[in-house]
C-alpha cells in the first residue's frame, strides 16, 4: 500500500482507486480461473472516468460469479459517512471473535454489518475476501453438481 503525507507530517496509509480496482480485479480472475477457463476480456478493470461498472465482466464470467462491483475509496474527511460503515464492520468482526472464543467454536466466523439509512434500503456488510470465499465456495460447489 502507498503512503501518502498528510499536512501534519506524518504517514497515512493511502490507496487510490485506481490501485484498489486492479487488485480486486486481479482477485475475481483469481477466484473464477479456478472453475473456469477465462479469456483476457472476461474480467476488466475500467478508468475511473468511465461510465457503468468499474470492473466488467462477460456473460461467461457473470455465470460464475453473479455478482456487479462498484468501487469506492474516500481518502479525504469522511463526507460520504464510510466511517460508520467500518465502524459497524469493525464492531461485526469483534463480536465474531468474542463468541469464537468463548464458544471454542472450531471454525471462523465472517463478520456481517447490516446497515441502513434513513428511506434506504439495508446494506450488507462483509470484508470483500469473506465474499470472495463465499462466492469461490458457491462456484465449487455449481462445479461438483454439475458433474
Amino acid at each position: 500500500m502507498a503512503k501518502k503525507n498528510s499536512k501534519s507530517g506524518g504517514n497515512t496509509p493511502h490507496i487510490n482507486r485506481d490501485e484498489l480496482v486492479l487488485d480486486i480485479n486481479q482477485l475475481l480472475v483469481n477466484l473464477i480461473l479456478d472453475v473456469a477457463n477465462l479469456n483476457d476480456d472476461d474480467i476488466k478493470a475500467i478508468d475511473k472516468y468511465k461510465r457503468g461498472e468499474d470492473i466488467v465482466m462477460s456473460a461467461y464470467a457473470n455465470e460464475h460469479l453473479q455478482a456487479s462491483f462498484e468501487v469506492k475509496v474516500n481518502n479525504k474527511s469522511d463526507r460520504m459517512g464510510l466511517t460508520a460503515v467500518y465502524e459497524a464492520e469493525k464492531q461485526a468482526e469483534r463480536q465474531a471473535r468474542d463468541k469464537e472464543q468463548q464458544s471454542h467454536l472450531p471454525y471462523s466466523l465472517d463478520a456481517v454489518a447490516i446497515v441502513k439509512a434513513d428511506g434506504k434500503k439495508p446494506l450488507c456488510v462483509i470484508d470483500f475476501l469473506s465474499l470472495i470465499k463465499l462466492y469461490r465456495d458457491r462456484a465449487f460447489l455449481n462445479v461438483e453438481d454439475a458433474t
